[in-house]
């Protein structure tokens, strides 16, 4: 057994291969490979305080001070790291392939436990994934789903991607529905970084295809930036109009915001985003949501926001796209689904290349 110094364009022809990060919870979240597991050697506060004694005083006695933090936590580090070594190949990365990866890695090594180290850290994936994008060819087509709020949408990209169509998810890549109300209910919004090793990982996944599906997003999701080229791209795809009652969708969007959720929590949770759309709502209609809020009557809320903010702004974005569209009704989402993928198999010889 012994490790070994890999790269990340290697480590991908790794059998199963698993990612171990060993940095700090918030440096993971902040971006990290797709798939990671984040085994910390310090939590955040104890990296801070870590790299303080570096900054003021110097490295030997960040050195120590590491070290005795890290000392009591060996043997859980090991057994879990061991534990997933039986049916993966692990490959430990920090932030640039320094102190804290190499000396986990080395004591594993010692240990018998097979294991890789990543070169360079995340900062070298991290200069991957923005080369890659820089490389890929943004000028496929790009089929674009459009629809009022609460057409399903999302709904029926997620069911057109489990049956194995060239599916982007650009609001699951940056954990955002897109709209003034769309981090309400989610954990984890992800930053720029995450986004793009997100779509970066699946467009590897989708592997050789001639079209990508896509919902009509604005340029920024959330905290991200979605590349300008997919913007472009977007403006001039085969676009198909997603259409649903306006009762139909007050119902989808009920059931998403109150899944696993608590009326009162949601009703807290969405008091900052009404209030700073206040001066873009009629005053009858921000009056009749503040009532509904006193109320606890999230139907009503729905449909004003729908009717009053929403839907005027679809309404707007749709008239710029000149290029080929169609029509589907999401009435019912597997039979969209079903007129989608027929939809496309039509069209696929004529506008697909």
């Amino acid at each position: 057994m012994y490790t070994q110094d890999i790269s990340y364009d290697e480590s991908k022809q790794l059998i199963n291969p698993l990612y171990i990060d060993v940095r700090s919870p918030k440096e993971w979240l902040d971006g990290n490979i797709p798939g990671s597991i984040n085994i910390p050697l310090f939590n955040d506060e104890e990296r801070s305080e870590v790299g303080t004694i570096f900054k003021h005083i110097d490295h030997a006695t960040a050195r120590d001070k590491g070290l005795q933090i890290v000392a009591p936590k060996l043997q859980e580090i090991i057994n879990k790291v061991d534990k997933l070594s039986a049916d993966k190949t692990i490959v430990i990365y920090c932030w640039r392939g320094g102190m804290r990866s190499k000396s986990i890695t080395s004591l594993l090594q010692a240990l018998g436990v097979n294991v890789y180290r990543l070169v360079g850290g995340y900062k070298s994936y991290r200069s991957y994934v923005v080369t890659k994008l820089s490389e890929f060819d943004y000028s496929k087509t790009f089929v674009v789903l459009n629809g009022m709020t609460g057409v399903g949408k999302t709904d029926i990209l997620e069911k057109l991607q489990s049956i194995g169509y060239p599916v982007l998810n650009l609001e699951g890549f940056a954990g955002h529905r897109g709209s003034t109300f769309g981090a309400v209910g989610l954990s984890s919004i992800n930053s720029q970084k995450q986004f793009e090793s997100l779509l970066l990982e699946r467009i590897h996944n989708i592997g050789d295809t001639n079209y990508y599906i896509i919902e009509a997003e604005s340029r920024r999701i959330g905290k991200v930036i979605i590349p300008k080229e997919i913007i472009n791209s977007k403006e001039n795809g085969i676009h198909i109009m997603v259409k649903a009652s306006e009762e139909i969708r007050t119902k989808r969007l009920f059931d998403e915001y109150l899944k696993d959720r608590d009326i009162n929590d949601l009703l807290s949770d969405i008091k900052n985003p009404i209030d700073s759309i206040k001066k873009k709502l009629s005053t009858s209609s921000y009056q009749e949501i503040q009532q509904a809020i006193a109320n606890k009557d999230v139907y009503k809320i729905i449909m004003n926001l729908m009717v009053d903010y929403y839907d005027p702004r679809y309404a707007h974005a749709i008239k710029r796209y000149s290029s080929t569209s169609y029509e589907v009704d999401a009435t019912d989402l597997d039979k969209a689904v079903e007129d989608i993928v027929k939809l496309l198999k039509g069209v696929e010889h004529e506008y697909i290349n």
